[in-house]
């Protein structure tokens, strides 16, 4: 007995939390029950704790990490009901069922197949549409202040007349996209994107960036490097996972 107890008060000192958000705790009645039919004198670490201020009942402590994260990735990334259904949907997802939407502010997007997609006039602020395939994406007009376009495909992409403000374009490729009278693309935007190669720019930001950053006017080549979504972030669905891929 004094040494279950002693595995047991381990057990508490080392079940910790792995942030100030997750925290868990040992079902200790259920575990010394549990424990009396085990030859090893203790089974399997059960734990509970709160999801959604409910308190869960007794599993282990995978089972309940697994939860909590599901749950934090859900609330984190709930959007309006109608970019939300699209999320939710993805097993089933096709660009028709995206294209004329105006009502994406905040949706999660990321690694989406939109090629030829219709978001003109949409508003995606503060988006996130990382790795998104937005190749010949009908973007004029949209609202993409906020949104995050980083490693994004946007060859022949229509963004005339949209509002970047602030959008993260990092390593974003936007080779023969129309970026005329877009609203918010300055240099520093420009110097971080992954390619403008034959892209349509005002005539101003244009001769500037010719000179400060000629690089990004250059032929990228078929290679598009998307992020690849690792297992840190494994929450995410593995069909919402972008991949390297290479397109000619």
């Amino acid at each position: 007995m004094l040494l279950r107890f002693f595995v047991l008060t381990i057990l508490m000192v080392v079940s910790g939390v792995s942030s100030e958000k997750l925290k868990m705790y040992l079902c200790l009645d259920e575990m010394i029950s549990s424990a009396g039919s085990d030859s090893n004198g203790l089974q399997t670490k059960l734990v509970y704790g709160y999801i959604d201020g409910k308190k869960t009942e007794c599993m282990s402590e995978y089972e309940f990490r697994e939860r909590f994260f599901k749950d934090e990735f859900a609330r984190e990334n709930a959007v309006n009901e109608s970019s939300q259904k699209i999320v939710e949907k993805r097993e089933s997802f096709n660009v028709n069922a995206i294209s004329g939407k105006k009502n994406l502010k905040s949706a999660d997007l990321r690694g989406f197949d939109l090629k030829g997609v219709d978001l003109s006039e949409a508003d995606l602020q503060n988006a996130n549409l990382e790795s998104a395939d937005l190749r010949d994406a009908d973007l004029s007009n949209a609202n993409l202040s906020g949104a995050n376009l980083g490693f994004s495909y946007l060859k022949g992409a229509n963004l005339s007349n949209a509002d970047l403000t602030g959008a993260n374009l990092k390593n974003a490729y936007l080779h023969q996209s129309d970026l005329s009278g877009v609203k918010g693309f300055d240099l520093e935007q420009l110097r971080i994107t992954q390619t403008v190669y034959n892209a349509k720019l005002e005539p101003e930001l244009l001769e500037i960036a010719k000179k400060e950053c000629p690089n990004r006017f250059t032929d990228p080549g078929s290679q598009w490097k998307c992020k690849y979504y690792s297992q840190i972030d494994s929450i995410i669905p593995e069909e919402k996972r972008a991949n390297r891929r290479s397109f000619k």
